[in-house]
């Protein structure tokens, strides 16, 4: 058995332990205490999983004991599902027995009022005092799905597929707007491989997970569903680390901000040009969120000048439109890519920017190949959007083909697709796959390119 200083410390423990106990252990169908070892189970957890139960001999069939200090090794979580009024006395339990990291999914403490916050500050320190971390209370938990340790209850993992976890890290204040954006992602392609919800944050912190999970190297971004704004400190050390990050962040509104007094604690106004400091992009809604994480994998802009190629006259003025309202322009094509076109394209389509190869590319796709080639080579694009409407499965194919071959030019590539995912269903996982944005509209294509712009390439263009 590894020695305590082999464990993983504190919150590095949400993901790297080796050796979880689950307090509250339940054989009750849909019982919450079940729900975590069915998940731990299912998701392939390799490490040493211990149900914690006061008379139960086994639990799920797994040999189950009275206490953590039972335990026959020193494990580095404790799930506790228990009610508030038992967690005080669980958490020394867990000091006793060396724990590292606490979950403390129990509601009833800050959520609940004064009493509640009371006894949530009293946890705050036994943890202190005993060299422990705290993930909540009032979470529903956190998971790694690379590795399966999966320290929550989301029903997001009821016929998850873990096989394809990727890089991008969710952190949110909220439970279940936590697990619902990350299963969002994965319905976009988007591939998280971690998800933390800090609840009521009497210790661990969003803002601290978001600079910790940052710092793997396997991680590709962050997104962040937030009721405040984290410490400054937090930022910056996220933006140190160089990885790209969004957030969300909620309680503009007077009933909003109430609520999130209630819950947080939240007091004063929250201003959200600190994240802009630290090259944070600030998303207006959950689908925005998405449209930011999706354009985390695009090389940085060198200018503001943006092509357009498309194959509807109508996608290509939405295009314009969104361009004009935002801080980027259309690009000026020069003569030589103009003539390029000129001899690419059908005698009816104009060589201008949005530039239309219209309805032909469909049966001949190498016209769509090399009007993206002739916009990347020209130097006076920095950027290009591929605007895109219905497609059906094969004609998708031919053109992600097309997309993934050019998009490696080493200037941001970005995808518009207005029309149905039924109808192409691969087109959005393989462009993610390869690092491609796919947007819904022209419009939220051209926001990601603009705030990716400003926020995290740090530029301002006249």
């Amino acid at each position: 058995m590894p020695g305590r200083h082999d464990r993983p410390q504190g919150i590095t423990a949400l993901w790297d332990a080796t050796a979880v106990a689950v307090v509250g252990a339940s054989d009750r169908p849909g019982s919450i205490g079940g729900t975590v070892l069915d998940h731990l189970a299912r998701a392939g957890y390799r490490g040493n999983v211990y149900p914690v139960h006061p008379s139960a001999a086994t639990v799920r069939g797994i040999p189950a004991h009275r206490k953590v200090t039972d335990l026959p090794e020193t494990v580095d979580v404790a799930v506790l599902v228990i009610p508030a009024d038992a967690v005080a006395d669980s958490l020394l339990d867990c000091a006793a027995a060396g724990v590292s990291t606490v979950v403390v999914t129990s509601s009833g403490f800050a959520d609940a009022g004064p009493a509640g916050a009371r006894a949530e500050a009293a946890l705050a320190r036994t943890a202190a005092e005993h060299g422990m971390r705290i993930l909540g209370p009032n979470c529903i938990g956190a998971a790694d799905i690379h590795t399966g340790l999966i320290t929550g209850f989301s029903p997001m993992f009821h016929g998850y597929d873990h096989s394809r976890p990727g890089g991008l890290a969710v952190v949110s204040h909220s439970g279940g707007i936590g697990f619902g954006i990350a299963s969002l992602a994965a319905e976009r392609g988007l591939r998280p491989g971690w998800i933390v919800t800090t609840g009521n944050e009497c210790d661990i912190t969003a803002g601290e997970v978001m600079a910790a999970l940052a710092e793997r190297p396997d991680c590709t971004g962050v997104v962040a569903y937030l009721e405040s704004v984290p410490d400054e400190d937090r930022l910056a050390a996220l933006a140190a680390t160089g990885v790209p990050a969004a957030v969300l962040l909620t309680g503009h509104s007077r009933a909003g901000a109430a609520a999130a007094v209630t819950r947080r604690g939240r007091t004063g106004d929250e201003d959200p040009a600190v994240f802009h400091r630290h090259g944070v992009t600030v998303a207006a809604d959950v689908p925005a969120l998405l449209d930011h994480a999706a354009g985390f994998a695009m090389p940085p802009m060198t200018g503001n000048r943006v092509a357009v190629v498309t194959t509807s006259g109508g996608a290509g003025i939405l295009a314009a439109d969104a361009i004009h309202r935002s801080r980027l322009r259309l690009a000026e094509l020069s003569d030589t890519t103009r003539d390029r076109l000129r001899r690419t394209l059908p005698g009816f389509a104009s060589v201008d920017n949005p530039l239309d190869v219209t309805a032909s590319v469909i049966g001949r796709p190498e016209l769509l190949v090399e009007s993206l080639r002739a916009l990347v080579d020209d130097d006076g694009c920095d950027a290009v959007l591929v605007s895109l409407c219905v497609l059906a499965a094969g004609q998708a194919d031919a053109a992600a083909d097309v997309i993934i071959a050019v998009a490696g030019s080493g200037k941001p590539v970005a995808v518009s697709r207005t029309g149905a995912d039924s109808l192409s269903p691969r087109l959005r996982p393989r462009l993610a796959d390869a690092g491609i944005g796919v947007y819904a509209t022209p419009d939220a294509a051209v926001a990601v390119l603009d705030a990716a712009r400003t926020d995290r390439w740090g530029t301002t263009w006249t």
